[in-house]
């Protein structure tokens, strides 16, 4: 996934803070998925409108974790969010 390409939730799609987990539901398909904490926080980073590119650089100062992971974590993250239509490219 390119991070200098924009990205929102489908509005098909509802979530909920379980915990350290977040639950979201796509309305749609019936289907459920879990996310842990940090893809939790990276889903509320997109639903506030944050940029994909700087995502990794919010997620650092909140999480100790080597620059460069964390960037692929976000990367691998927001293609599969996409390729269960959770969130779209604008």
């Amino acid at each position: 996934m390119d991070l200098q390409q924009r990205v929102y939730a489908n509005p098909a799609v509802v979530a909920r803070r379980v915990g350290a987990e977040t639950v979201l539901v796509h309305l749609e398909t019936n289907r459920i998925y879990g996310l842990n904490e940090t893809a939790g926080r990276l889903w509320e980073l997109t639903q506030a409108g944050v940029a994909p590119e700087l995502i990794p650089s919010r997620l650092q100062g909140e999480y100790q974790v080597d620059e460069s992971e964390l960037r692929r974590e976000v990367e691998t993250t927001l293609e599969q969010l996409i390729q269960n239509d959770l969130v779209r490219r604008a």
